[in-house]
């Protein structure tokens, strides 16, 4: 069975259950845990909103610890972060979960069986049963396109969003935040981890996973006021980094957006050779999947041709490059999305080639690029939108 058959539930557990038994765990939970934290906003804004759960902080800071638990356990199998830290957290979340609104509640379960799916727990529950309860929670928000992403998680361990966040889920995450803020507790060793996880940065899992080995259960019940400050060290590194940053000279600045402008570019070509490669092991092709693939080959030629100039041209080569070949992409992915029976590839590199060329005049800051270019391609006038964008009509 094909990555690009997976569609639903029952295409998804056909296609985990036919992995052999390590690669099925090991795909299982990264399916998983992507997709609880892809729904973390929703869940902690949802217990943020709810009149009887104001006064329940205990609530959201355990859907922090639940979804970071089962990541740092993915990245970084240790003894120490043992079945009682998940079970802590989520009986923390089971006891308030009639609280919230059915989608948070849903997103928390999701949330929690992740955490208690990690590798190195006790607890051992069935991968697949563990992946296809996480989906189903995030695919009943509606607002992204849930299979599409799912297939990538398949495919390989990518950044989170690898076109950027849906623009109502960091509309939503954004308002968390300000809630937070507000806070009498200091919730801001969870805004700058979420941050760092959907702008693809290193959260140090590692000082993290110390941090989690010394909570207890008692810990975990007692609240943020209790909770956060136990990871200010972590806390520290996060600032650290970002003001060292922030400090850069102009120059750096300059090179550090053409990093950011470059990491984007080959994102979309890890993107088109993973989708070309799923189609070109097909064995049994039809005439539309055969245009298809051409079509593919194409835009990932494109993409490569560009990639090859950037890595032989100074700085401002590179943004006279890339302005001028994303045109030419775009046009070819609306030439796919002619003859696509749905289209996902298509729409997915529209967004990408939108974010990137939002890079290219929104300056060094792609979580606004990407919330600009994700508006703009945003509706049923996809491609309308992403023409005008490149200014073609």
């Amino acid at each position: 069975m094909e990555i690009d058959e997976v569609v639903d539930q029952e295409t998804l557990k056909a296609y985990l259950a036919a992995l052999p038994y390590q690669e099925r765990c090991e795909v299982s939970l990264r399916v998983a845990t992507k997709a609880a934290a892809r729904v973390l906003p929703v869940a902690v804004y949802g217990f943020s909103t709810d009149d009887e759960a104001l006064g329940r902080d205990v609530t959201q800071v355990a859907i922090f610890g639940a979804v970071v638990i089962s990541w740092v356990a993915r990245k970084m199998p240790i003894r120490e972060i043992a079945t009682a830290a998940g079970a802590a957290v989520t009986t923390a979340i089971s006891s308030h979960a009639a609280t919230a609104n059915s989608v948070a509640s849903a997103t928390i379960s999701a949330a929690s069986i992740a955490a208690l799916a990690a590798p190195n727990t006790d607890a051992n529950p069935d991968p697949v049963a563990v992946a296809l309860a996480a989906t189903n929670s995030a695919a009943s928000l509606n607002m992204f396109n849930h299979w599409q992403i799912v297939r990538l998680d398949l495919a390989a361990d990518r950044a989170l969003w690898p076109g950027g966040p849906p623009a109502k889920l960091q509309e939503i995450w954004s308002k968390s935040v300000t809630v937070f803020r507000r806070h009498p507790a200091d919730w801001s060793i969870w805004i700058h981890w979420y941050n760092r996880i959907l702008q693809d940065r290193d959260w140090h899992p590692e000082a993290i996973g110390a941090v989690l080995a010394k909570i207890t259960q008692d810990d975990w019940e007692k609240g943020p006021a209790h909770i956060n400050p136990m990871f200010d060290e972590v806390l520290a590194l996060y600032l650290e980094e970002d003001a060292a940053t922030s400090d850069v000279s102009g120059q750096d600045r300059s090179t550090n957006h053409l990093k950011t402008i470059r990491a984007q570019v080959f994102a979309l070509q890890e993107f088109l050779q993973a989708e070309y490669l799923n189609l070109a092991g097909h064995n049994a092709r039809n005439p539309e999947q055969d245009d298809i693939l051409e079509l593919l080959k194409a835009l990932k030629a494109l993409v490569e041709d560009m990639i090859a100039q950037l890595d032989r041209s100074d700085d401002d080569g590179a943004l006279v490059i890339v302005r001028e070949t994303l045109p030419v992409v775009v046009e070819k992915a609306g030439e796919l999305a002619v003859i696509e029976p749905e289209p996902v590839v298509s729409s997915t590199v529209a967004t990408m080639s939108a974010t990137i060329r939002s890079l290219t005049e929104a300056g060094a800051d792609p979580e606004l690029a990407t919330k600009f270019a994700i508006s703009e391609a945003a509706g049923k006038k996809l491609w309308p939108r992403i023409k005008g964008l490149f200014g073609r009509q």
